[in-house]
C-alpha cells in the first residue's frame, strides 16, 4: 500500500496505491482557522536512539546518548512544546534515560526491540488529533505502515536518519529524509 498527498490543479488529493489499483479520494483545503490551529500544536519525535547510533548497543553511555540526542536537535530542533519519546533496548535505558532532559523513554528486548516500543506507545487516531506533524528518527523499514498510516490521517511525516541506514521502502513513500550524521568527538589534545 502506498499513501501520498497529490496536488491538482489547485486541489489536494489523498491517493492510496493497493496493488495496482489506484484510489484517490479529495480532501478539502484547511481553512484559516485550521491552519492556525496546526501551527498552535506540537511536532512528536519518535527516535530509536540504536539506528541512530548505528553501532552496538553496547558502545551506549550516557555521555553518547546525550551527544546523539543534542546530534538531533541540531538537524530538527525540538521546541519546547514539542513531545518525545526515545526507544532503546532495556540494557542501555539507564544511560539513555540519563540522558534525556525531557521526554518519555520506552524499551523491549530483542533485535527489533527498540522500533517496536515506539510503534506500541503511539496511538495513531490521538496522533492525529494531537500533533501537527510526526519525526521519526531512524530509518528502518519497519516504520513503513506506520509512516503510511500517518500520511493517511493526514498527518505529515519527516524522517530523521543515517543516510547508509535509510531503508529503500521508507524513502519510497515520499516523506523527507534529513540525513543525520553523527561525528564521535575528537579526542582532546594535551
Amino acid at each position: 500500500m502506498r499513501v501520498g498527498r497529490v496536488d491538482r490543479g489547485g486541489f489536494h488529493y489523498l491517493a492510496t496505491r493497493i496493488s495496482e489499483e489506484m484510489r484517490v479520494q479529495e480532501v478539502p483545503e484547511p481553512t484559516e482557522p485550521e491552519v492556525n490551529k496546526l501551527a498552535a500544536l506540537p511536532t512528536l519525535h519518535l527516535i530509536d536512539i540504536e539506528n541512530l547510533n548505528g553501532a552496538c548497543p553496547r558502545t551506549m553511555d550516557t555521555r553518547r546518548a546525550k551527544e546523539l540526542l543534542g546530534s538531533y536537535d541540531t538537524v530538527v530542533p525540538i521546541a519546547e512544546c514539542d513531545h518525545l519519546i526515545v526507544g532503546c533496548n532495556p540494557r542501555i535505558g539507564l544511560e539513555v534515560g540519563l540522558a534525556m532532559d525531557t521526554g518519555r523513554l520506552v524499551v523491549r528486548h530483542g533485535s527489533d526491540g527498540a522500533d517496536q516500543a515506539l510503534i506500541d506507545a503511539i496511538d495513531l487516531d490521538h496522533v492525529a488529533r494531537r500533533y501537527r506533524r510526526v519525526i521519526l528518527g531512524s530509518g528502518d523499514h519497519i516504520f513503513v505502515p506506520t509512516v503510511l498510516e500517518l500520511l493517511a490521517r493526514s498527518v505529515p511525516v519527516e524522517v530523521v536518519a543515517r543516510p547508509d541506514g535509510t531503508s529503500a521502502r521508507l524513502r519510497l513513500t515520499g516523506v523527507p529524509v534529513h540525513p543525520f550524521r553523527y561525528a564521535l568527538p575528537m579526542p582532546r589534545i594535551a
